[in-house]
């Protein structure tokens, strides 16, 4: 099973007695060692079922659980466990889930659910619920959790008024929770470890499915997640991770917990992944120049056998408009001159902001692309919907779910009802369906059928959730609800989108059904809970560009990247003047120059419009500390130096013998500055009357660059009018309405 494999790899793989971590730098086959070192296991007839793999994605244990296949084949394959940690933890608390007060049908909440859960606490604490005030509660909960504290740890660590008062927040929080019968995401990992650390019975049942431990991507473990590991980790566990790929540090994750690995279980082997299968050499010494300066870093540096040299590109444009414009020609000429495809080559910004210009970029030089992220597909209002539906009739305590569906489709029931129907229930015990009922028995006229007819509903679907499969109880749901129509009545421009979207759901269950095993809604619910939270999946269309964020592009590669925004504040990005993780922000650069094999071009920009305002731009540490001999500047840079401050300021002081791109020295707001094709952009919340009257609502507008959209909304300032229309492939616009043409 070690066929194929370089020395080090095959060390990994046929290490044994003892811990091991795998310090596997970028494009080094860790992927190989994690496969064939489950394959070596199984050849030596260890059973599968001792076998745990444990990744972070879902895509991550799809190509784990079909390369060990490959080696060994299915059937042999078949027992063993590759899951995410969320995924592992789901199944030990579905078995054991009522030691800790909860019901095997427990829903697991996402983030929506999660705040309406807080809102609701703190107002029944009396506390603020603005925006500011949720984010910082939120993320005292989740901190919390990443460290797998107890509510009574949480109340011992608190510090002061504010600490107590945080504390008091927790286990509220965690109350609501257990009286929905739910968790939340971060419950998943720290209630585990609470059970293995409090109960042997259960320690030592879970401990016999994961003799042999493989942890993927292990620098990007949490607290709870190594406290996890150290639970389960017997005489034979592999960490596998590389330290200088840490870049989740803002969701909890610890770099440190790589060293920790080696300090904190005993006699540790550690063994190094060099040989890079991926960039050329020159990539590898850019990627190398940003993380060399990283402290406390674990030593290794990257190798290839390749020997070409195609030096890195850099641009520097005077504006963004300008950088997004160079990016637009020089994607066509690499097409022309390597015989790329459009999906060969990837787009990476800091932030998602800054994809704007880029896709006008795009648009105007007929680039077909691809934005990684946006609105998860089951985070759709239609779909949460009708899922919300069949958690309630799973879980008969899902108060998140049954807030959601109380009203949709619209029932007449207010809010000060709902909240009687909900209290109802908390005292007397029981069902929705029964508090419903009582509560309509003294209710309003207007609310009364309301409520009587949300009972029978619940009702019919509590019956059913018993005995039909999770297509059969999503079919009902549509049909006892008349969802389809509410839909057409409540939304009519985004109806035909929104009704694709539930057809796509059918699709989903009866495939969920189709594949056999435990086909109950409960089973399918918790596989969309964990079916991980990005957005978008990169295509594998190769008839479009990739554009995403630094972050999504982990463990991705491309032929060719563009790497973008290289300016301080935007990479490394400074948040109100400071840059929160400098080294971090160090780690994500060598991830991003590692995403590419063949081609590597970094841009900036001088001047940078973002978030309504215009600022000059200083060069990224990460540009200047590029190796000369690396890089080559493109002739069409509007600077020789990837140092354009002087020269700036130069040409500042120089008689101005061209008009100036753009806004370069236009104060005025942004929304006053219209670009060619006539779009306008808010600058603050200006409240703006919108006619919904006129006659141009519901007509359909053709605009040269986003082609047919339906006109939702008109805004007439002055002798200004202004159409909002959605278009199909890039959404809402506001547009002058000179700059369209009204085709129906």
């Amino acid at each position: 099973m070690t066929a194929g494999l370089n020395a080090p790899q095959r060390e990994a793989v046929e290490h044994r007695g003892g811990p091991l971590l795998v310090l596997a730098g970028a494009g080094s086959g860790k992927t190989r060692v994690i496969t064939h070192r489950i394959a070596s296991l199984l050849d030596e007839g260890v059973a599968p079922a001792s076998v745990l793999a444990v990744t972070f994605t879902n895509k991550a244990a799809l190509e784990v659980r079909e390369r060990v296949a490959g080696l060994v084949g299915g059937a042999a394959a078949a027992g063993v466990a590759v899951s995410t940690f969320h995924s592992a933890c789901a199944r030990i608390l579905r078995r054991h889930a009522r030691r800790i007060g909860l019901t095997p049908s427990f829903s697991i909440y996402d983030d929506d659910d999660q705040a309406s859960v807080l809102r609701d606490v703190l107002e029944t604490l009396d506390l603020p619920r603005d925006a500011e005030a949720m984010r910082s509660r939120s993320a005292a909960i989740e901190r919390a959790k990443n460290a797998a504290l107890t509510v009574a740890e949480v109340h011992e660590e608190a510090r002061g008024p504010e600490g107590e008062l945080s504390a008091a927040v927790f286990e509220a929080y965690q109350a609501a929770l257990l009286r929905s019968n739910a968790c939340d995401f971060g419950d998943l990992v720290s209630h585990v470890v609470h059970l293995l650390r409090a109960d042997g019975d259960v320690r030592d049942a879970v401990r016999a499915g994961s003799e042999h431990l493989l942890i993927d991507e292990f620098q990007d473990t949490n607290r709870a997640q190594f406290e996890l590991v150290r639970a389960l980790a017997g005489d034979d566990v592999v960490a596998v991770g590389d330290d200088d790929q840490a870049i989740y540090g803002w969701r909890g994750a610890t770099v440190e917990n790589v060293r920790r690995f080696v300090d904190e279980l005993p006699g540790c082997r550690v063994i190094a992944l060099e040989q890079n299968y991926r960039s050329s050499p020159v990539i590898l010494d850019a990627a190398h120049a940003v993380v060399a300066q990283l402290p406390a870093r674990m030593p290794k540096r990257l190798t290839t056998d390749r020997v070409d040299s195609t030096p890195i590109e850099a641009f520097v444009g005077r504006d963004d408009r300008e950088e997004a414009d160079f990016v637009a020609r020089r994607i066509q000429r690499l097409r022309s001159e390597r015989g790329l495809t459009f999906g060969d080559v990837a787009v990476f910004f800091r932030t998602n902001a800054q994809s704007r210009s880029f896709e006008e970029a795009f648009r105007r030089a007929g680039i077909p692309h691809a934005m990684v992220g946006g609105v998860a597909w089951f985070d759709r209002r239609e779909l949460k919907d009708v899922l919300a539906y069949t958690r309630v009739a799973s879980n008969r305590s899902d108060e998140a779910a049954f807030r959601r569906i109380a009203n949709v489709p619209t029932r007449g029931i207010g809010k000060a009802t709902l909240r009687r129907v909900i209290d109802t229930r908390e005292a007397a015990g029981g069902t929705f369906a029964e508090a419903a009922r009582w509560v309509a028995r003294d209710a309003t006229a207007r609310s009364r059928p309301g409520l009587t007819r949300l009972a029978e509903v619940l009702d019919e679907l509590d019956v059913l959730a018993g005995r039909a499969n999770a297509s059969e109880l999503v079919e009902h749901v549509l049909t006892v609800t008349d969802y389809e129509r509410y839909l057409r009545d409540s939304d009519p421009v985004t109806a035909d989108e929104r009704l694709q979207n539930v057809e796509e759901l059918r699709a989903s269950v009866r495939e969920f059904v189709a594949a056999g095993g435990d086909v109950s809604i409960s089973s399918y619910l918790e596989q969309v809970a964990l079916a991980g939270r990005t957005a978008e999946e990169p295509s594998d269309d190769a008839s479009r560009v990739q554009m995403m964020t630094v972050h999504a592009a982990k463990g991705l590669e491309f032929p060719a990247v563009f790497v973008t925004g290289l300016e301080e504040a935007q990479f490394p990005l400074a948040r109100q003047g400071s840059v929160a993780d400098p080294d971090e922000e160090r780690r994500l650069c060598y991830v991003a120059y590692t995403r590419a094999r063949d081609v590597l071009v970094v841009s900036a920009a001088m001047r940078r419009r973002l978030y309504a305002q215009t600022r000059d731009c200083a060069p990224s540490c990460f540009l200047l500390e590029l190796p000369a001999a690396l890089v080559s500047i493109s002739p069409e840079s509007a600077s020789r130096s990837l140092d354009w401050r002087a020269a700036r300021a130069a040409a500042q002081r120089a008689p101005r013998e061209r008009p100036f791109a753009f806004d370069e020295y236009d104060q005025r707001p942004w929304s006053e500055r219209v670009p060619a094709q006539g779009l306008v952009f808010g600058d603050g919340p200006v409240a703006r009357p919108t006619t919904s009257a006129s006659p141009l609502v519901g007509r359909t507008a053709r605009h040269r660059l986003f082609g047919d959209g339906r006109v939702t909304g008109v805004e007439v300032h002055g002798d200004k009018t202004r159409l909002s229309i959605v278009f199909p492939e890039v959404g809402e616009k506001t547009v002058l309405r000179p700059y369209v043409e009204i085709v129906d």
